[in-house]
């Protein structure tokens, strides 16, 4: 598992892969109305949200290393954003920031790419 907040409340599996990402729902919220819906009280994924016991949500359609990136950029994470991307790794980046409503938050990594 790749602890991209080691306090999160969420575990993302990603992907056919089943890659584990460990988030917290709080800077996803933030970032993203798409997130702030999820992990809101309406919805499974957002209650009982806690750092001892991650709830794990599956991103079965979503790629990992764009998602990966997505949240690091999220979490402030500058470690784990690369500086370079092949076109292929943009165009998942940009895809994945689409969906989940974040292409404001993403618009300073995607123009260094």
């Amino acid at each position: 598992m790749e602890e991209i907040d080691p306090c999160g409340d969420v575990i993302f599996i990603v992907g056919p892969e089943l890659a584990r990402l460990r988030v917290h729902s709080m800077y996803l919220k933030k970032a993203s109305e798409v997130f702030a819906a999820m992990f809101g009280p309406r919805f499974s994924e957002g209650r009982e949200l806690s750092e001892d016991h991650p709830k794990e949500v599956k991103l079965p359609e979503d790629n990992p290393v764009a998602m990966r990136i997505i949240c690091g950029v999220i979490h402030f994470r500058t470690d784990m954003v690369p500086d370079k991307l092949s076109p292929v790794d943009i165009l998942r980046v940009a895809l994945a920031a689409d969906k989940y409503g974040i292409v404001p938050v993403m618009n300073f990594a995607l123009r260094n790419w």
